[in-house]
C-alpha cells in the first residue's frame, strides 16, 4: 500500500474531506482554526504539510461561492 502522499488522487480527496470538516465545525472562521492546526509545533514534515494543504483548501472553499 503507498502512503497517502504518494497518490495525489487520494491525498486530494483526504485533503477536501478535512476541509469540509473545518468548514462544518467552525463556519466562517475554519481558515483561521485549520492554519492554526497547521502551525502546530510538534508535526512531522509530512504532517505540517497535510495541514498547509487543508488550510489552503479551506480558504479557497470560504471565498469559492456555493453553487
Amino acid at each position: 500500500m503507498k502512503p497517502i502522499y504518494e497518490d495525489p488522487e487520494h491525498f486530494d480527496a483526504a485533503v477536501t474531506k478535512t476541509a469540509e470538516s473545518f468548514i462544518s465545525r467552525f463556519g466562517k472562521e475554519a481558515g483561521n482554526e485549520a492554519w492554526k492546526a497547521a502551525r502546530h509545533p510538534s508535526m512531522t514534515e509530512a504532517e505540517k504539510a497535510y495541514c498547509e494543504a487543508v488550510a489552503v483548501k479551506v480558504v479557497s472553499m470560504l471565498r469559492t461561492p456555493a453553487e
